[in-house]
């Protein structure tokens, strides 16, 4: 494989890769020196971006940019001239949290759009992380794809690394029509309210042992592996789900979260 490209590595860090491509490129940095290396210093520089500065705290930037993206200098039939003042604006807003603005000014149509640029203040979500594997008509376990049957069997694998890991996980899915399946804990009984279940902390890849199976609706789905600091009731996290778009991050804070997409056949 040729050396990764820095738009590429910045998806892959933000989850905006297919699952099959991140399995490429794992394997790809197993190997690369270079890559691995730019991967790091990718990795510290949304860090840093993301941290508060309270010298720009207070600087409002939303009216002088919008003048710049509506001036002749930054018109549409001026795509590459623009890319400079992009950037300079990107790392700007990225170190006072606003870096979500983009999506608003950016057209659709931009050479490089960032789908999910508020996550980028997110640094706990780089050190989690979540494995899915489905058990088809087969019975073997294959990484989960960009699609599964209504009735196969998962089974779960998640990452919680870093200085202050987690203590707690919760694993469900959000189907397109809002529908919540949960996995681990185990709720099917409408009169229970389990928690989160404990974790191992500093661990990769550590395997929960059973498989869950649902009757899953067909259409899109999205499995969410949601860390805290502590124990969470189904019903608070039920409560979220409500309030937002299927595969949106849920709004909690002292979080970290990991969404992974599919697609349900019929």
């Amino acid at each position: 494989m040729a050396s990764i490209h820095t738009r590429e590595m910045l998806m892959y860090l933000e989850g905006e890769v297919t699952q099959s491509r991140a399995v490429e490129i794992e394997e790809h940095l197993g190997s690369c020196g270079s890559c691995s290396k730019n991967l790091t210093e990718l990795r510290d520089m949304c860090r840093l971006l993301g941290e508060p500065d309270d010298e720009l705290a207070g600087i409002d930037l939303v009216a002088d940019i919008q003048r710049i993206v509506e001036s002749d200098e930054f018109s549409k039939s001026q795509t590459r001239k623009r890319w400079p003042v992009v950037t300079a604006i990107l790392v700007f807003l990225s170190a006072i949290g606003s870096l979500a603005f983009i999506l608003n000014v950016l057209g659709e149509d931009d050479e490089f759009r960032i789908k999910s640029a508020g996550s980028f203040v997110y640094e706990q979500d780089k050190w989690v992380g979540l494995k899915v594997f489905n058990i088809g008509s087969t019975g073997e376990p294959a990484r989960l794809g960009t699609s599964i049957e209504k009735d196969d069997y998962l089974l779960f694998a998640y990452t919680n690394l870093g200085e202050k890991s987690f203590g707690y996980m919760m694993v469900f899915a959000v189907a397109f029509d809002g529908e919540v399946y949960w996995f681990h804990p185990a709720y099917t009984n409408e009169a229970d309210d389990p928690v989160s279940i404990p974790i191992h902390k500093n661990i990769a890849d550590f395997e929960l042992a059973e498989k869950v199976r649902h009757n899953l609706s067909a259409g899109p789905l999205y499995i969410y592996s949601l860390f805290t600091r502590e124990p969470l009731q189904v019903s608070k996290v039920e409560a979220f789900v409500k309030d937002i778009d299927p595969g949106e991050r849920i709004p909690l804070k002292n979080s970290a979260q990991h969404i992974l997409p599919t697609k349900v056949g019929p």
